[in-house]
């Protein structure tokens, strides 16, 4: 673990922003009190998702290299090594990829999951800001927590499994596919509480919605690294917390 120690330590730092900024955001689109005063509630959040980053941080990082995946461009910045910048190819399919699925998800929610599910374009108005906050949990912590441990746990086990030596790109794209799957499940708790009640279209919405976004954030994250998935993830998050939500 100690030659990916600092890599470990930026990304735990970084899920403690996450932990906190989140917070505005999700206090606004859930209706029940805080279970704690506010100022022990930003601390217990942001100390509680910098341990989560640590830990699974650490496990992602020592599973990935074995499988060639990890954080190319940050390494060869926080490591005595030639500088890497971000290619630009794959800069423009992160952006670009994180603003037309967004745009997809919102014509989803408008043309079809509007006449199922009432109240879904009637939610609760948050302000910009709070929208923009979220981009250090959805875009840090969501994939550390996704890209780097749970894909590369199942594309690691897999390996083991059923590769010799090289790891055939089915494999990447199982370990995408079933995380992004896992995604999508992972959102459900949050929409039985923004909706009320978890519906067969609720369900299907946020599985489909999550899942469309994952698929591309995992792709990056295999071809590019992890660094690629987190912009992409973050212009996602900025499209749809604060940019489309204000025309729609």
């Amino acid at each position: 673990m100690k030659k990916h120690l600092r890599l470990i330590l930026f990304l735990t730092a970084m899920g403690f922003i996450g932990g906190v900024t989140v917070l505005p955001y999700q206090m606004s689109v859930v209706s029940e009190a805080p279970p704690l005063p506010l100022p022990l509630l930003y601390v217990a959040s942001g100390v509680q998702t910098a341990l989560l980053a640590f830990l699974f941080g650490s496990l992602g990082f020592i599973m990935a290299e074995k499988v060639n995946l990890g954080m190319p461009v940050l390494r060869s910045w926080l490591y005595p090594q030639p500088r890497r910048s971000l290619d630009s190819k794959g800069l423009i399919l992160a952006v670009a990829g994180g603003v037309l699925l967004s745009a997809a998800v919102v014509w989803l929610d408008q043309w079809v999951f509007s006449r199922h599910i009432p109240g879904l374009n009637q939610g609760p108005a948050v302000e910009w800001w709070k929208g923009l906050l979220t981009v250090f949990y959805g875009g840090v912590v969501e994939e550390i927590l996704m890209r780097l441990f749970f894909m590369t746990l199942l594309v690691w086990l897999l390996a083991k499994l059923f590769a010799k030596e090289k790891v055939p790109d089915t494999l990447y794209w199982i370990g995408i596919l079933l995380s992004a799957f896992l995604f999508g499940i992972g959102h459900l708790p949050l929409a039985g509480e923004v909706f009320g009640v978890l519906t067969p279209p609720v369900i299907l919405r946020t599985l489909l919605a999550n899942g469309l976004l994952a698929v591309l954030f995992g792709y990056l994250y295999w071809k590019k690294g992890l660094e690629y998935a987190m912009i992409s993830h973050m212009t996602a998050d900025v499209m749809l917390h604060v940019v489309l939500v204000r025309l729609v």
